[in-house]
């Protein structure tokens, strides 16, 4: 896949100039984008053949697969919202260590619809008010890609109006996109409900 667009808040990208470990950070989550390709295939290629034609699940375990080979947790629960008994966990999770110094990251790969995203970047903006990580990062895919995906998946151009809501906070939001399009190639599966 590919890195279609990018939003830093202010205080994301001091840290990934100045912090080494935010550096790790970024380079790990975009490295799990990046080299996120179609098995058998040298790029991402996704079956535009029609409307919704292909599960978003495989997109998403692909980018895990990388992120937990490189240390990453996967459904870390948020200490403040396990306090009330709300929200679930966080996608994925990492704690960068590096001497005395030490730097936390959570991270949401959205598939779900809009209000989803919405939830989905509070629920990481709350992960750092209440001191559970450093920065956060949102994953979405551009809506090219979300249109050959299961139905009503949200997409960055439609989120991207909100990201300054969480501009008192370091974060990150990704748009993704497929390497290459092709009526040809094999369709994602869904998941058992005909989603996912």
């Amino acid at each position: 896949m590919k890195i279609a667009q990018t939003y830093l808040t202010k205080i994301a990208s001091w840290q990934v100039q100045y912090n080494p470990l935010a550096q790790i950070a970024r380079r790990e989550i975009e490295d799990s984008i990046i080299k996120n390709v179609t098995p058998g295939e040298t790029e991402f290629v996704l079956n535009n053949s029609k409307k919704n034609c292909n599960g978003v699940k495989p997109v998403k375990e692909m980018t895990y697969a990388y992120l937990v080979a490189h240390g990453w947790e996967r459904e870390k629960p948020l200490a403040y919202l396990s306090s009330i008994d709300k929200g679930g966990p966080i996608d994925a999770y990492k704690l960068f260590q590096s001497d005395d110094r030490i730097f936390r990251v959570g991270m949401e790969f959205e598939t779900g619809n809009i209000g989803s995203s919405y939830r989905s970047m509070n629920k990481l903006c709350l992960g750092i008010q209440y001191g559970d990580f450093d920065m956060g990062i949102l994953m979405m895919s551009m809506k090219k890609t979300a249109y050959y995906l299961t139905d009503r998946v949200s997409n960055y151009e439609e989120a991207a109006p909100y990201f300054s809501r969480a501009d008192q906070y370091a974060m990150i939001f990704y748009g993704f996109d497929a390497d290459r399009f092709d009526p040809t190639a094999p369709l994602l599966p869904k998941g058992k409900d005909g989603n996912a």
